[in-house]
Protein backbone atom coordinates (compact mmCIF):
# COMPACT_ATOMS: atom_id res chain seq x y z
CA UNK A 1 0.00 0.00 0.00
CA UNK A 2 1.34 3.76 -0.78
CA UNK A 3 0.05 6.59 1.10
CA UNK A 4 0.96 10.01 -0.01
CA UNK A 5 0.44 13.95 1.12
CA UNK A 6 0.85 16.76 -1.68
CA UNK A 7 0.91 19.90 -1.88
CA UNK A 8 -1.48 22.11 -4.43
CA UNK A 9 -2.47 25.60 -4.34
CA UNK A 10 -5.26 26.02 -6.93
CA UNK A 11 -8.56 25.31 -4.59
CA UNK A 12 -10.55 27.11 -2.62
CA UNK A 13 -11.23 26.47 0.72
CA UNK A 14 -14.47 24.95 0.67
CA UNK A 15 -15.59 23.45 4.79
CA UNK A 16 -13.14 23.34 7.56
CA UNK A 17 -13.02 19.16 7.15
CA UNK A 18 -11.83 19.40 3.34
CA UNK A 19 -12.99 18.62 0.11
CA UNK A 20 -13.14 15.10 -0.56
CA UNK A 21 -13.07 13.53 -4.39
CA UNK A 22 -12.71 10.37 -6.23
CA UNK A 23 -11.30 10.37 -9.68
CA UNK A 24 -12.36 8.68 -12.35
CA UNK A 25 -9.83 5.67 -13.37
CA UNK A 26 -9.54 5.07 -9.59
CA UNK A 27 -11.76 2.34 -7.49
CA UNK A 28 -13.52 4.74 -4.94
CA UNK A 29 -16.60 2.66 -3.32
CA UNK A 30 -15.70 2.22 0.12
CA UNK A 31 -13.88 5.95 0.86
CA UNK A 32 -12.81 9.20 -0.37
CA UNK A 33 -9.67 8.42 -2.52
CA UNK A 34 -8.33 11.88 -1.80
CA UNK A 35 -9.23 15.30 0.26
CA UNK A 36 -7.99 18.73 0.12
CA UNK A 37 -7.30 20.05 3.00
CA UNK A 38 -7.46 24.31 3.63
CA UNK A 39 -7.01 26.85 1.16
CA UNK A 40 -6.23 24.02 -1.13
CA UNK A 41 -2.28 23.47 -0.85
CA UNK A 42 -2.35 20.45 0.81
CA UNK A 43 -4.02 16.71 -0.17
CA UNK A 44 -4.06 14.03 1.26
CA UNK A 45 -4.19 10.80 -0.70
CA UNK A 46 -5.63 7.62 0.55
CA UNK A 47 -3.63 4.88 0.89
CA UNK A 48 -3.59 2.95 -2.68
CA UNK A 49 -3.16 -0.71 -3.38
CA UNK A 50 -3.41 -2.35 -6.89
CA UNK A 51 -7.19 -2.35 -7.54
CA UNK A 52 -8.16 -1.13 -11.05
CA UNK A 53 -11.34 1.17 -11.35
CA UNK A 54 -13.66 -1.98 -10.84
CA UNK A 55 -11.75 -3.08 -7.19
CA UNK A 56 -10.04 -6.00 -8.87
CA UNK A 57 -6.84 -6.47 -7.66
CA UNK A 58 -4.12 -6.23 -10.72
CA UNK A 59 -0.97 -8.40 -10.91
CA UNK A 60 -1.49 -10.46 -8.05
CA UNK A 61 1.45 -12.29 -6.69
CA UNK A 62 3.37 -9.97 -8.90
CA UNK A 63 5.11 -6.67 -6.43
CA UNK A 64 6.42 -4.88 -9.42
CA UNK A 65 2.79 -4.82 -11.20
CA UNK A 66 1.04 -4.38 -7.79
CA UNK A 67 3.79 -1.52 -7.27
CA UNK A 68 3.22 0.13 -10.53
CA UNK A 69 -0.87 -0.17 -10.31
CA UNK A 70 -0.53 1.36 -6.87
CA UNK A 71 1.57 4.14 -8.12
CA UNK A 72 -0.84 4.50 -11.45
CA UNK A 73 -3.40 5.34 -8.99
CA UNK A 74 -1.54 7.51 -7.13
CA UNK A 75 -1.13 9.80 -10.18
CA UNK A 76 -4.77 9.52 -11.36
CA UNK A 77 -5.94 11.07 -7.65
CA UNK A 78 -3.45 14.49 -8.37
CA UNK A 79 -3.68 14.31 -11.98
CA UNK A 80 -7.71 15.22 -11.11
CA UNK A 81 -6.57 18.20 -8.69
CA UNK A 82 -3.59 19.41 -11.03
CA UNK A 83 -0.94 17.76 -9.82
CA UNK A 84 2.07 15.55 -10.49
CA UNK A 85 4.09 12.51 -8.75
CA UNK A 86 6.69 15.34 -8.44
CA UNK A 87 4.71 17.23 -6.02
CA UNK A 88 4.51 14.43 -3.16
CA UNK A 89 6.48 15.33 -0.40
CA UNK A 90 5.68 12.02 1.88
CA UNK A 91 4.81 8.60 1.23
CA UNK A 92 4.64 5.56 3.64
CA UNK A 93 4.99 2.27 1.74
CA UNK A 94 3.55 -0.90 3.31
CA UNK A 95 4.47 -4.18 1.92
CA UNK A 96 4.31 -7.80 3.91
CA UNK A 97 7.55 -9.62 2.69
CA UNK A 98 11.14 -8.03 2.66
CA UNK A 99 12.58 -10.02 0.07
CA UNK A 100 10.25 -7.80 -2.05
CA UNK A 101 11.92 -4.60 -1.05
CA UNK A 102 14.27 -4.60 -3.88
CA UNK A 103 11.20 -4.59 -6.34
CA UNK A 104 10.00 -2.08 -4.52
CA UNK A 105 12.92 0.49 -4.67
CA UNK A 106 13.42 -0.50 -7.93
CA UNK A 107 9.44 0.84 -9.16
CA UNK A 108 9.68 3.46 -7.16
CA UNK A 109 13.43 4.88 -8.40
CA UNK A 110 11.56 4.57 -12.03
CA UNK A 111 8.86 7.45 -11.10
CA UNK A 112 10.70 9.37 -8.37
CA UNK A 113 14.43 11.09 -9.02
CA UNK A 114 16.54 10.79 -6.19
CA UNK A 115 17.37 14.74 -6.08
CA UNK A 116 12.98 15.06 -5.61
CA UNK A 117 11.95 11.66 -4.42
CA UNK A 118 9.26 12.22 -1.56
CA UNK A 119 10.40 11.16 2.23
CA UNK A 120 9.44 7.61 2.65
CA UNK A 121 8.44 6.22 6.08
Amino acid sequence: MIEAGRRHMSHQHEESHGRRFNPSGVNGRAFSQGVIQGTGEVVHITGQVAWDEHGEVVGAGDIEAQMEKSIDNVRLILAAVGGRLDDIVSMTIYFLRREDLPSIQWVRSRHFSPGSAPAVC
